[in-house]
């Protein structure tokens, strides 16, 4: 298994993207965006966890979001989770489990 790391991203996302799916990488890992994503480019999965320290998914309620890799199944897993130093946020309407 091949990794790729990436932060402080300057370039625009499509040249990225190009990037990373030429790399020869199996999964990059990359960041700055704030926001959570898992991209298939050619044979590389781009994954952005999303921030810990500056949520800004308004579509989660600004919970903390984490990226889960196995790397036996090549499976990513995104969640979030409320960070205890901030007040929860409302959740988006039809947002959350509903029994």
């Amino acid at each position: 298994m091949r990794l790729g790391l990436i932060s402080d991203i300057h370039c625009s996302a499509r040249a990225l993207m190009q990037e990373f799916g030429e790399s020869g990488a199996d999964y990059v890992v990359d960041g700055h965006t704030h926001y959570e994503l898992v991209h298939h480019v050619n044979s590389a999965v781009v994954i952005n966890p999303g921030s810990a320290g500056e949520p800004r998914n308004p579509r989660n309620g600004f919970r903390v979001p984490y990226a889960i890799l196995d790397t036996q199944s090549g499976e990513v897993t995104m969640g979030s989770c409320d960070d205890p130093s901030r007040p929860v946020a409302p959740q988006p309407a039809g947002a959350g489990n509903t029994q």
